[in-house]
C-alpha cells in the first residue's frame, strides 16, 4: 500500500470515528410524524416543516441528558431510568417547554400531572417555586424526591463486607419490609438464598444472609444482592450490588 493509500485510509477511518462520536454525542432523531416515538427517546420540537413526510410535518427526538428541554414531560415515566422536571414554561400555551435532570435523592421537582414520582422514589410537598410555573394548578407547584431506599456493601480490610440497608426515614410509609436474595455465580452454576421479612435501616454479612454460601465465597464466588422493598405485599422497588467472595469474607 503506497503513502497515499494509507493517508486515505487513515483519513476514512478517522471521519468515521469522528462521525459516530458525534452521532452517539448529539444521540438524537428526526422522523416524519406519523412513526411512532423512538424507545428511550424525549420530543424536544414537533411540527418541523418537512416535505417528504405524510403530512408534510416531522418531529425531533434526544435521548435524556442533565438540563435538556423538552416539550412532553408525560413521556418521563417511559424512560428506563428516572427523570424529572426542575423547570417549566407552561405559561406559553402550545410552546410550553421543561427542562429535566436525573432523579435524585432530595431533588425539588415540579409537580407536572403524569410525571409526579419516579420509580423507586417517595415525594413530599414542596411548595411553590417559582421556575415550576403554573404546574399542578394549585398552590403548591413542586415535589421534593426522596429514594425509598439506598444499598451499599461496605468493604473494610481484615473483616468480613457487609450490605448496608437504608430505609429513608422521611417516608412517611410505616409498613416497609424488604427481602434480600443472595446470588454466588461460580463455575456457571447461580445458588440463591433469600432472607425474607427484614423491617428497618440494617447491615448484613454474607454470614447473617446465607450462611450456606460462604464456602462458595471462599472459592471467590460473584456474588449478586438484589434488596427487594414492599408496602403491605406490594413491591415499591429493587435494588442491585454485586461483589466477589473474597471482598465478601474480608480477604
Amino acid at each position: 500500500m503506497t503513502f497515499h493509500q494509507k493517508l486515505f485510509v487513515f483519513a476514512a477511518i478517522a471521519a468515521s470515528s469522528l462521525l459516530a462520536s458525534i452521532n452517539a454525542q448529539a444521540a438524537q432523531i428526526q422522523q416524519c410524524e406519523n412513526m411512532s416515538r423512538p424507545i428511550g427517546y424525549l420530543t424536544v420540537e414537533a411540527n418541523i416543516l418537512s416535505g417528504n413526510c405524510p403530512t408534510r410535518k416531522s418531529i425531533r427526538y434526544r435521548t435524556p441528558e442533565e438540563n435538556l428541554t423538552i416539550i412532553k414531560p408525560q413521556e418521563l415515566p417511559s424512560l428506563s431510568e428516572p427523570w424529572v422536571v426542575i423547570s417549566a414554561n407552561d405559561s406559553l400555551g402550545a410552546n410550553a417547554n421543561y427542562r429535566i435532570a436525573a432523579a435524585r435523592d432530595g431533588i425539588v421537582a415540579c409537580a407536572i400531572p403524569g410525571t409526579y414520582r419516579p420509580a423507586g422514589y417517595f415525594s413530599l410537598p414542596a411548595g411553590r417555586v417559582g421556575g415550576c410555573g403554573n404546574s399542578g394548578g394549585s398552590v403548591d407547584n413542586a415535589l421534593t424526591h426522596y429514594k425509598i431506599v439506598i444499598t451499599d456493601i461496605v468493604k473494610s480490610a481484615g473483616t468480613p463486607a457487609s450490605i448496608k440497608v437504608t430505609l429513608n426515614p422521611k417516608n412517611p410509609e410505616r409498613t416497609l419490609n424488604y427481602v434480600i436474595r443472595v446470588s454466588a455465580d461460580l463455575n456457571g452454576t447461580r445458588t440463591t438464598v433469600s432472607k425474607q421479612g427484614l423491617t428497618g435501616s440494617g447491615s448484613y454479612t454474607l454470614n447473617t444472609l446465607a450462611p450456606s454460601l460462604v464456602p462458595l465465597a471462599q472459592q471467590n464466588a460473584y456474588f449478586t444482592f438484589e434488596t427487594e422493598v414492599f408496602a403491605l405485599g406490594t413491591s415499591l422497588t429493587k435494588s442491585l450490588n454485586m461483589a466477589y467472595g473474597l471482598e465478601l469474607l474480608g480477604q
